[in-house]
């Protein structure tokens, strides 16, 4: 690990980036098509034979990263948070709206993630 990299951040953001991984190629497809539903030029999910549920991530780019955040902390990361380095909601939020950001500043995605904040 380079010296300057914060440790406990560097440990925080790969346990992210891995869970992130992990919820898109459980849901990546069926977000896909929830999204693409009345689109003429809907993509095609995999078939039974040909590409894998399980390989979204190997066949699909970024721009389904930012729409699937709210399954990521509200189901994904909820059925799985007695994990012992599961991350806080409240980091978990801050940091898949810090990798959304991110992904479009570097123009890996067209979606940008849009924050509702409730009232109380």
């Amino acid at each position: 690990m380079a010296q300057r990299v914060n440790e406990k951040y560097y440990k925080q953001a790969l346990v992210h980036v891995l869970l992130y991984h992990a919820c898109l190629n459980d849901h990546g497809f069926e977000k896909l098509a929830a999204l693409h539903r009345n689109s003429p030029s809907r993509p095609a999910a995999p078939d039974s034979e040909g590409a894998s549920w399980e390989k979204f991530c190997e066949s699909q780019g970024a721009e389904v990263i930012p729409e699937i955040c709210n399954e990521f902390v509200v189901q994904f990361c909820k059925e799985r948070k007695h994990l012992p380095l599961m991350p806080s909601r409240k980091q978990l939020i801050e940091m898949t709206t810090h990798m959304c950001a991110w992904l479009h500043s570097q123009e890996l995605t067209e979606n940008r993630l849009r924050l509702i904040k409730r009232r109380k």
